[in-house]
């Protein structure tokens, strides 16, 4: 990958290496952060952190393409579904992102499927969700397919904080809350630049510096991360804090 970097460089743009060591990629590079060996995960989140609590976010990508607007029961921490508010509801076909193969259907080969491809047993958990329409005031079933470009169509305003109240078919009254508030919340209490300083040991103006430039860079950030960390067990977990700093961007 050292011909990427180089010509990235030579091409104006910034690097920065994030490593447990003085590496040879680092040499090379405009910055470099040196953290704890298996901290990744929480440096991340001190990246989200900042970028949230300075609104240095891109709302409307996060809106139009993430789940971070879905709304989260409060009883029982679980994804509120359209079912559970919109009595009679049904799940909507997906035509545009997501394929449900049936039992003894071909799956065509990686390079020619043109979608997400979920078996008919587990279609289940990909259900409609439910968004808050800061607009009308009031709940909004979303399929997967209302996502992108196709979102726009049905001009609301996804609410991203706040908590709502509603009742769910069964007459049950319950308080909801946005994905993304309570990940605010989360981050606001465990991962500010100082509490992330005391367990990765990267100090507290490179993790805010970083942020900035990843959310300066208008989505052009790319993080490259090797596969070898994810062979081992947990270590999704830094690419899904990777995945949520480059969703905010």
């Amino acid at each position: 990958d050292s011909h990427w970097l180089t010509e990235a460089r030579l091409k104006g743009a910034k690097t920065v290496a994030v490593t447990v060591e003085y590496s040879a990629t680092a040499t090379k590079c405009d910055d470099v952060i040196v953290i704890r060996p298996g901290t990744d995960p929480a440096f991340a989140l001190g990246l989200a952190q900042v970028m949230i609590q300075e609104k240095r976010y891109n709302a409307d990508f996060v809106k139009r393409y993430t789940d971070l607007p879905a709304l989260v029961r409060m009883d029982t921490l679980e994804r509120l579904k359209a079912s559970d508010v919109f009595a009679g509801h049904k799940d909507a076909e997906s035509k545009n992102w997501t394929h449900v193969v049936h039992k003894g259907e071909p799956v065509p080969p990686t390079v020619k499927q043109n979608a997400t491809y979920v078996a008919d047993y587990i279609a289940k958990e990909f259900a409609d969700f439910v968004v808050w329409d800061a607009k009308a005031k009031a709940p909004v079933a979303i399929t997967r397919d209302q996502l992108g470009e196709h979102f726009a169509k049905l001009n609301i305003d996804p609410a991203l904080t706040g908590t709502f109240k509603m009742k769910t078919v069964d007459g049950k009254s319950i308080e909801v809350r946005p994905v993304f508030d309570l990940t605010k919340q989360y981050l606001d209490a465990n991962m500010t630049p100082d509490k992330v300083e005391k367990v990765s040991w990267a100090p507290k103006k490179a993790t805010v510096q970083l942020a900035r430039d990843i959310a300066a860079s208008q989505g052009r950030t790319l993080i490259a991360c090797g596969m070898g960390p994810n062979q081992f067990w947990n270590n999704d977990n830094k690419d899904r804090a990777l995945f949520l700093v480059l969703a905010l961007a």
